[in-house]
C-alpha cells in the first residue's frame, strides 16, 4: 500500500476521505482543524501534502464531501457548522469559502452531494437535512435518533443510518422549500407541467420561471417588468412553456418569451382594463387569454395566438368586478367568479363573439372561486354562501346542479380538480387544503385535509407537476408539494421495512392517528 509522506505533522486518525474528480487529489478529515489535502496520491505512495482548506480555530471536520462535479467541497464539523467551498479549475489553492451552513445543535457527522448539487447532512442532535445548491434548507428529516450517515441513492432517494441500528430510505420529491422573500399569488404550468412561473407579489419585481421535473422546482429564470410599471402577481403560461403572461397593477398585461434569462424583459405590453389585474387564465389551446381585475366591470379577451403580437378581441361586460377566471379544458367555456353574488359563465366557441352563457347564483361576501374537470363537463363553485356546489355544464346555458356541501373553514381561494377528476381541491385562506372525493360527483365525500404547512393564508392550489402532484402556494412565498396517489405514498413511508416512528409518522401523515401500516 502508498504510504505518503505525513509531513510534520503529529499523525492523527483520519475521520474522513474524499477525492476530486482527477483521482489523484485526495481530502482528508484527521481530528485537527481544517480540511487536509494529498497531491498525486496514486498507488505508487509519492503523494505530497498539498494545501489546507481552513475551517477556522474550533471546527475539526469530522465528514468531507466533494460535489460530483468537483465544483463544490462540504465539511460537516465539530463547531455545529457545515464549511463550504467553491472550486474552479485553478485547484485547491484557489479554492473560495462559502457561506457555513448553521442552525446544529450538536456535532455534523456525515455530509455527501448528489448530481444536481444538492447536500445532505446527518447530525448527532437527532437531525437529517438537505440543502439546495445555493444553501437553502430544502427539507428537515425526523430521525428518532443521532444520525451517523446520509448518502443519496439517486433517483430522488436519501438512505440515512443512526444509532438506533436503523436505514432509512427517505423520498425527496414532496419537499416544501421556500422560493421567494415574498407572497407568491399564482402558478402556471405547461401543458406538460414539466415547466412553471411563480407569480410573485408586485414588492419582488420578478416572477420565476422554474423547471418542475425534479423533487424541488428549480429556478430557470425571471422575468422583469417595464419599470413604469409592477406585476399584480397574476400569470399564465403558454401550452409550450415558452411565453409567459403577466397581469400588471396598471390594468395591462405583458408577455415574455424564451429563453428565459435572470432578467428577461417583456416582448410585448397591451393595456386591456382598469385596477389591478387579479386573473389572467389562458385557454388551454393557447389562443385567448381573459383578462379582469378586482375593480372593473369588464373582462378583455386578448388574442395571443402570436404571443409578440397580443390583440383585444373584445371586453364584455361583468355584474361586478372578477376574482379568479377559469377556461374549460376545450377552450369553450370561461367561468368568471364575481365579488357578487353571481358567477358567469361564457360561451367562447368564438372568442371573438362570446356571449354569456348563464349566471349562477353563489352568494355575496366570501372570496368565490370556480374550476373545470379535465375530462368531463363539470364545474365546481364556491361562493360567499359557504356552500361548494358541482355541476354539470355540457349545456352551458343550462347549468344542471349534481351536489352541494358546506364549504370548508375561511375563505376558499381557489378551486380545482385532481389530474383524474375523482378529487376537488380546495385553497383555503387557514393555510389548509381540503381534498373531497368527487369521484361519484352527485356524492361528494370527505377525502382529506392537508393541514400540514406554516402558511398562514394559501391563495392557490393545484396539480402542477408531471406526476400529478398537488402544489400550493400563499403568503409565506413557499411551494408546498403533496402526493394524492395513497398507494405510492404508502410504498415510500414503508420503504425502510419497519413500522414508522412517531416523528415519522409527523413527517409523512401529520393528520393521521398511528396505526400498523407496513404490516
Amino acid at each position: 500500500p502508498a504510504a505518503p509522506d505525513a509531513g510534520t505533522e503529529e499523525a492523527k486518525p483520519v475521520e474522513s476521505l474524499a477525492w476530486l474528480p482527477d483521482s489523484t487529489t485526495l481530502l482528508l478529515g484527521n481530528r485537527t482543524v481544517g480540511v487536509k489535502s494529498l497531491l498525486d496520491a496514486g498507488a505508487a505512495g509519492d503523494a505530497r501534502p498539498g494545501p489546507t482548506l481552513g475551517t477556522g480555530p474550533n471546527a475539526i471536520p469530522l465528514s468531507v464531501a466533494v460535489s460530483p462535479d468537483g465544483t463544490r467541497v462540504a465539511a460537516g464539523t465539530t463547531d455545529r457548522s457545515i464549511h463550504r467551498w467553491s472550486l474552479t479549475d485553478d485547484g485547491l489553492r484557489a479554492a473560495r469559502p462559502l457561506p457555513a451552513l448553521r442552525g446544529w445543535n450538536a456535532y455534523v457527522a456525515d455530509v455527501s452531494y448528489d448530481a444536481r448539487g444538492r447536500l445532505a447532512a446527518a447530525g448527532t442532535d437527532e437531525q437529517l437535512r438537505v440543502h439546495g445548491p445555493d444553501g437553502a434548507t430544502l427539507v428537515d428529516l425526523p430521525a428518532s435518533q443521532v444520525g451517523t450517515s446520509a448518502r443519496f441513492l439517486g433517483g430522488d432517494r436519501l438512505l440515512t443510518h443512526s444509532v438506533d441500528g436503523l436505514a432509512r430510505v427517505w423520498s425527496l420529491d414532496r419537499l416544501g422549500a421556500a422560493s421567494e422573500t415574498n407572497s407568491i399569488f399564482q402558478t402556471a404550468s405547461s401543458a406538460d407541467r414539466t415547466v412553471g412561473v411563480l407569480g410573485v407579489t408586485a414588492a419582488e419585481l420578478h416572477h420565476t420561471v422554474v423547471d418542475t421535473t425534479g423533487t424541488v422546482p428549480v429556478e430557470t429564470g425571471r422575468v422583469i417588468p417595464d419599470a413604469d410599471t409592477r406585476f399584480s402577481g397574476s400569470v399564465a403560461m403558454s401550452p409550450d412553456g415558452r411565453a409567459v403572461y403577466a397581469g400588471l397593477a396598471d390594468g395591462g398585461i405583458q408577455v415574455f418569451t424564451a429563453p428565459f434569462g435572470p432578467r428577461t424583459r417583456a416582448a410585448a405590453s397591451l393595456p386591456v382594463t382598469d385596477g389591478v389585474v387579479v386573473a389572467t387564465p389562458l385557454s388551454p389551446d393557447g389562443r385567448t387569454l381573459a383578462v379582469c381585475s378586482d375593480t372593473s366591470r369588464s373582462l378583455g379577451l386578448v388574442d395571443v395566438t402570436d404571443p409578440r403580437r397580443p390583440r383585444l378581441r373584445v371586453s364584455v361586460p361583468l355584474p361586478d368586478p372578477c376574482v379568479v377566471a377559469e377556461f374549460s379544458a376545450d377552450s369553450r367555456q370561461l367561468v368568471v367568479p364575481t365579488l357578487g353574488p353571481t358567477t358567469v359563465v361564457f360561451d367562447t366557441t368564438d372568442p371573438d363573439r362570446p356571449t354569456e352563457a348563464h349566471r349562477l347564483t353563489t352568494g355575496i361576501g366570501a372570496s368565490p372561486s370556480a374550476g373545470y374537470a379535465h375530462h368531463s363537463p363539470l364545474l365546481a363553485t364556491a361562493g360567499g354562501d359557504k356552500v361548494v356546489r358541482i355541476w354539470d355544464v355540457a349545456d352551458p346555458a343550462a347549468p344542471r346542479e349534481l351536489s352541494s356541501f358546506t364549504a370548508p373553514a375561511g375563505e376558499v381561494y381557489w378551486t380545482a380538480f385532481s389530474a383524474d377528476d375523482a378529487r376537488l381541491v380546495l385553497t383555503a385562506s387557514t393555510g389548509q387544503v381540503s381534498v373531497v372525493d368527487v369521484s361519484d360527483p352527485a356524492e361528494p365525500t370527505p377525502w382529506a385535509v392537508l393541514g400540514s404547512t406554516t402558511d398562514p393564508l394559501l391563495y392557490q392550489g393545484r396539480i402542477a407537476t408531471p406526476t400529478d402532484g398537488l402544489v400550493a402556494v400563499g403568503v409565506e412565498g413557499a411551494l408546498w408539494q403533496w402526493q394524492l396517489d395513497v398507494d405510492r405514498v404508502v410504498d415510500e413511508a414503508c420503504s425502510g421495512g419497519v413500522q414508522l416512528t412517531a416523528d415519522e409518522w409527523a413527517q409523512h401523515f401529520p393528520d393521521t392517528e398511528p396505526f400498523d401500516l407496513c404490516g
